[in-house]
């Protein structure tokens, strides 16, 4: 999401958006509690920024704001995978 949101592709990051909030509804029952949790609080901030996309997609800040965030979302959706050797962030804050 975040190379969609320095670019004009505002359908791609709408696209995205929606994949991600499916893919959490569909991974969250599967895995321990505490992940799924993490997982939800990312799936709320989510449809926040799918109701409000027309308005972040004018203002060049706040869409790198949430180009960061989703940035920081994936690396720890990744360590949470444990697809890593290592982890690369450490867990958000509760």
């Amino acid at each position: 999401m975040r190379s969609f949101c320095n670019t004009a592709y505002q359908e791609a990051v709408k696209s995205v958006l929606n994949e991600t909030q499916w893919f959490i509804e569909w991974t969250a029952a599967e895995i321990e509690p505490e992940q799924a949790e993490e997982l939800v609080n990312i799936q709320v901030q989510l449809a926040r920024w799918e109701l409000t996309l027309d308005n972040i997609w004018l203002d060049e800040k706040k869409r790198a704001e949430i180009a960061q965030q989703a940035e920081a979302w994936s690396g720890r959706v990744l360590d949470m995978s444990g697809l890593l050797l290592e982890p690369t962030t450490t867990p958000f804050p509760t």
